[in-house]
Parts: C-alpha cells; sequence; structure tokens
C-alpha cells in the first residue's frame, strides 16, 4: 500500500473513515463502560494504516490495548503516528509528545487511584468513579482523534466510507450492547 503523502498527483481519492466528533467518542466510551475504546484502537489503526503506513497491524494495536500498561505504550505510539501523519502534510504535528506525554501520565496518575480505591474501599459509588475515570481516561484518547479529525479535514480527494456527522452501524451496535453495563 503507498502512503498518501507518496502518491503521484493522478492519485486515487483516498478511502476512508469521516472525522469522529469528540462527543461521539465520548458518548460511546461512556454509553459502553470504556469497551468502545478497544474498537477505537483499531479504528486509528486502520486510519494510520491507511494514510500513513501500510505495514501497520491493526490487531497489534487492539490486543496491546487489552493489558494494563501496554494499552498506554500502544496510545502513546498511536499519538505520534498520527503527529507523523500530520507533519507529513504540512499542518501541525499535534498531538506534540512533550504534551501528550504529561497529559497520559497525569490522567494516568489520577485514574488509577481513583478507580482503586472506589473498588476496595467505596463500591457504594464506583459506578460513579468509573464514569470519572472514563472521562479522565478520554482526554488523551481526544487528543489523539482531534489531531486525526484535522488531517481528515484536510483532504481535498477523499472518499468517506460511511456517512460523515453519523454515526456508523458498528458504532451504534456497540452503543446499543453497552446500555446494560
Amino acid at each position: 500500500m503507498v502512503p498518501v503523502a507518496e502518491a503521484g498527483p493522478a492519485a486515487q481519492p483516498v478511502a476512508t473513515l469521516p472525522p469522529m466528533p469528540g462527543v461521539v467518542l465520548v458518548g460511546l466510551l461512556v454509553s459502553t463502560a470504556g469497551f468502545y475504546g478497544f474498537f477505537w484502537f483499531g479504528r486509528i489503526a486502520a486510519d494510520l494504516r491507511r494514510h500513513l503506513d501500510g505495514n501497520i497491524r491493526v490487531w497489534r494495536n487492539v490486543l496491546g490495548s487489552l493489558v494494563p500498561v501496554v494499552n498506554l505504550i500502544v496510545l502513546h505510539r498511536l499519538a505520534r503516528r498520527v503527529a507523523e501523519l500530520n507533519r507529513r502534510h504540512g499542518l501541525p504535528a499535534r498531538p506534540t509528545t512533550a504534551k501528550f506525554t504529561v497529559v497520559l501520565v497525569l490522567v494516568t496518575a489520577v485514574a488509577w487511584p481513583i478507580n482503586y480505591i472506589a473498588n476496595h474501599y467505596l463500591p457504594a459509588i464506583a459506578v460513579f468513579t468509573t464514569l470519572i475515570v472514563i472521562l479522565l481516561l478520554s482526554v488523551p484518547m481526544l487528543m489523539v482523534q482531534r489531531a486525526l479529525n484535522d488531517f481528515k479535514a484536510s483532504l481535498t480527494e477523499v472518499e468517506w466510507l460511511a456517512p460523515v456527522n453519523r454515526m456508523t452501524v458498528r458504532q451504534g451496535l456497540a452503543c446499543v450492547a453497552g446500555f446494560p453495563l
């Protein structure tokens, strides 16, 4: 697969998923109790494979997102690749590595103790604290999604693989399946 940056001027339109609004991402994360995050890792990796490097293995990113601590490394790697994609296309290299690292460390340093204390000492408020943790952990994901959305907005020749500004069938199914959680 030839990355977009190396494609010639007579290249075919790029087939890609439309930008995902941050509100939709947070809504899916909350309504599925965070399980949409595993699908999101795969979606971002698939977009990067389409636009940056055809050798990115989507399944490795999804499996890595399932393992604690490894998921932070995978998320950091995805953020660096999105910044590289933006840089290659003349956009600001967002999210910057330093800023993203600080946000990721701070969010993790706050979210894990909250989750641990609520689950072990305050089970009556565990649902509330789980919601807080999901919202906290969505911040770094929103940073990556925003940078990828900026890239997608800059594309001139594009063929959207799903309706723009609407949830896909998979997102809707994840949302419906997550409500019982």
